[in-house]
């Protein structure tokens, strides 16, 4: 009879409650979601800038990404107007 009347009482609608719970995510499976990551890249080819004997340099936001791309251009002046700052997803990958 307890669980009867449970199932619909305050007990079963709190947020600590595991038929709450259920309500919110009603799937055993989830998605995970990468966050978007940017790079410095040449504008002719899209292929990722990187200094001599380093890999890709990946940044969480485009403000740090562009930071150092100036950074790059203030130590080589060659580079200005050659370099731009893209999501990772539109890298052009060299195999």
């Amino acid at each position: 009879l307890f669980n009867h009347f449970a199932k619909g009482g305050a007990v079963s609608k709190s947020e600590l409650s595991l038929s709450f719970k259920k309500k919110m995510q009603p799937h055993d499976e989830v998605i995970k979601v990468n966050p978007q990551e940017f790079s410095v890249a040449f504008n002719t080819d899209n292929k990722a800038y990187t200094v001599e004997g380093n890999d890709l340099i990946s940044f969480t936001s485009m403000a740090m990404a562009e930071d150092y791309m100036q950074q790059q251009i203030n130590k080589d002046p060659n580079l200005a107007g050659g370099l731009h700052v893209i999501p990772n997803t539109d890298l052009n990958q060299v195999a």
